[in-house]
């Protein structure tokens, strides 16, 4: 009877692979155990199960002090980096390796009252040989050890030469940046801060060397600024010296709401011309920055812990307490840019506070709502410039082009914000829904699964595993997410309403009477809030339709869309979720059986960048109705745009599906 330990640290020391990401650590063994951090997956001669991102690390960390009491606040700061987080999180990931435990029966995991855990591993005769045949135990066990230290000394020295490999073999290009120019006098020393603001903004990049020998470098940045104090004018223009080929330029001029400034914007677009050219393949270590002021690091630690409570309360449809978090968040992002005024973190944060909603806010007219999202466009483009490889800010600049319908350019800065912190939780959870809109489900999946296990307690970031599941075709196990999701927050009408909508587009009228059933009597025992009975009735009309008896359901649709096109409704007729409502009414009216109005909403919706529920676009698992996929408005539709004709051909090539 031996146990495997090859996962340990031999002196009971913290797990020296924790501070790697998942993907990085290599395959180990532990008693009957086969553990594979990077799949997120621990098999046994009998099974197999799969584990979300945190759970894995929580077992690796416990795997790593077997025999040895853990404590929940060390296991807060190796696990969760220290973040402040809810006992419900650590008590769910407990459960989930003590069902783990009973299927494997390869260890054992107790809970040592107020103070922490312990994980044993359970003896297993792995060598078939009889207990009561005389063998040379300790022999055996010290032969198992050498060879498993040696085994592990050579994924170690492997690992550390692959690290070596990436970073020595990652492409450099060396860049000049020219002195910019001006033919007025007083606009010279403008332009010389310019110059010398572009140049500290990409000395910060990794994959980039400044070099002041133009004509050896790879690439060469000149500019001129000409400007009166009311009209700023940049041009920036790069070239190849090799070829003298001109491989990019672009044109600032002031605009009429100066925010961000011209110059601000010239910045910003030469960080993110270069980022999404070096994308991932060029990730060499950059200069070490400056240690962050431990103030500024402490009110922005805060504030995103503020920012996800302020998630909830909008998924809730609790805007009260959506504004006092916001607020509160607001009010540590300007504390921290009082100390930092080019805090990334700090400027992100304050990019949030005018970005959300996508909708006008109670009081808000057009003109507000326009100018909130002109100040958060401010924000982001400040953040771009002061440090443009923060995965924060090269998620939401990712984003960004993805709404842009800029499909290469937002993978790419997507891929770099991963690549440069495989544990970034906005960085995975946007590539994720870009792979989905792309129809590479199964890879996306992964991403989400990331994401949502670096966030346990935020249902937002949940939501991203079972909307890529359904992209896949996996619509029951999606199902029995979404339930898991309704059964922790049950007041979040935007996770009913997202399967309600997966349930009807596969037409299930029975999915949706159950899940009435669950919301309605089981979670709220027939005294659901007025935003979730007005949802319930929806569904119970909807599956009514499924079943042939449409009138009641298309009445409903109509008064919704009535409402939503009103211009004197509160958060309606404006605002980027307007699209997103018109995909949704477009999807329930075709399944009502109304395929010219659908056709027309979903045009409307996708005019105006809408394309909400990926697994409703062509070749998606779950398509519209034939009856709408056959007309010839919707498919002129995919072909309006040279985007969205190259979206449909990216979906088919990824899927395999014929062309619509």
């Amino acid at each position: 009877m031996t146990s495997l330990l090859w996962c340990r640290n031999p002196q009971g020391e913290r797990n020296p692979h924790m501070q790697s990401p998942l993907a990085q650590q290599p395959d180990c063994d532990f008693g009957n155990l086969r553990i594979k951090p990077s799949a997120c997956e621990v098999t046994w001669p009998s099974g197999t199960e799969s584990l979300e991102p945190q759970v894995m690390r929580v077992l690796l960390i416990l795997i790593g002090r077997a025999g040895d009491v853990v404590s929940r606040d060390s296991l807060i700061e190796q696990a969760w980096d220290g973040r402040a987080i809810s006992e419900d999180a650590i008590n769910r990931v407990i459960t989930r390796l003590r069902h783990v435990a009973r299927r494997s029966q390869g260890f054992s995991l107790t809970t040592v009252r107020k103070i922490g855990y312990r994980l044993n591993a359970v003896e297993t005769n792995i060598l078939g040989v009889a207990e009561n045949v005389p063998t040379n135990r300790l022999t055996t066990r010290r032969r198992f050890w050498m060879v498993g230290a040696m085994v592990l000394a050579l994924i170690m020295m492997t690992g550390t030469a692959y690290v070596f490999y990436r970073e020595s073999s990652a492409k450099t290009y060396l860049v000049a940046i020219q002195t910019f120019e001006s033919e007025n006098p007083a606009s010279r020393p403008s332009a010389a801060t310019l110059s010398a603001h572009i140049h500290h903004t990409l000395s910060r990049m990794r994959g980039i060397r400044l070099t002041k020998d133009a004509p050896s470098a790879d690439f060469v940045l000149s500019g001129a600024l000409e400007a009166t104090p009311e009209q700023p004018d940049v041009q920036l223009v790069l070239m190849q010296p090799a070829t003298q080929r001109q491989v990019w330029s672009a044109r600032f001029a002031a605009a009429t709401f100066n925010e961000p400034s011209t110059q601000e914007r010239a910045v910003a677009a030469a960080a993110q011309y270069f980022a999404v050219m070096l994308g991932d393949d060029s990730l060499a270590r950059t200069t070490s920055l400056q240690a962050p002021d431990p103030v500024v690091k402490s009110l922005i630690t805060s504030a995103r812990r503020t920012l996800s409570q302020a998630h909830e309360a909008r998924h809730n449809r609790d805007w009260e307490r959506f504004a006092a978090a916001m607020s509160s968040v607001d009010r540590q992002a300007t504390e921290a840019l009082v100390r930092d005024l080019n805090s990334s973190g700090a400027l992100m944060l304050k990019y949030e506070v005018e970005a959300l909603p996508l909708f006008p806010r109670d009081g808000e007219n057009i003109e507000m709502y326009e100018a909130r999202q002109r100040r958060a466009e401010s924000f982001l483009t400040r953040a771009v410039a002061a440090d443009p490889d923060n995965p924060d800010v090269l998620a939401a600049a990712g984003r960004d082009l993805m709404m842009r319908q800029k499909w290469d350019e937002s993978e790419r800065l997507l891929l770099r914000a991963v690549a440069i912190d495989p544990n970034s939780q906005d960085g995975n959870l946007w590539y994720a829904y870009l792979l989905g809109l792309m129809n590479r489900c199964g890879e996306g999946l992964r991403y989400a699964r990331i994401a949502a296990g670096l966030a346990p307690d935020d249902v937002w970031r949940q939501l991203a595993v079972p909307r890529l599941l359904h992209c896949s075709g996996k619509h029951d196990k999606a199902a029995e997410l979404y339930s898991d999701l309704l059964r922790r927050d049950r007041g979040n009408a935007f996770v009913l309403r997202e399967l309600y909508l997966m349930r009807l587009g596969q037409r299930r009228a029975d999915s949706l009477r159950e899940l009435h059933r669950l919301s309605f009597d089981e979670l709220w025992n027939r005294s659901p809030p007025q935003d979730v009975a007005m949802l319930l009735d929806r569904i119970a009309k909807a599956a009514d339709a499924l079943d042939g008896r449409p009138k009641a359901y298309l009445l409903s649709l109509d008064n919704d869309l009535a409402e939503t096109e009103s211009p004197t409704t509160e958060r309606a007729g404006y605002g980027k979720s307007q699209g997103d409502q018109l995909f949704a009414l477009a999807v329930e009216y075709a399944h009502a059986g109304n395929s010219d109005r659908a056709v027309t909403l979903l045009r409307r919706a996708v005019d105006q960048g809408s394309l909400y529920l990926p697994w409703a676009l062509p070749s998606g698992h779950t398509p519209m109705p034939s009856a709408v996929t056959k007309s010839k408005a919707y498919q002129a539709l995919w072909k309006s745009s040279p985007e969205l004709t190259t979206l449909v051909a990216r979906r088919r090539k990824a899927s395999g599906w014929l062309p619509i």
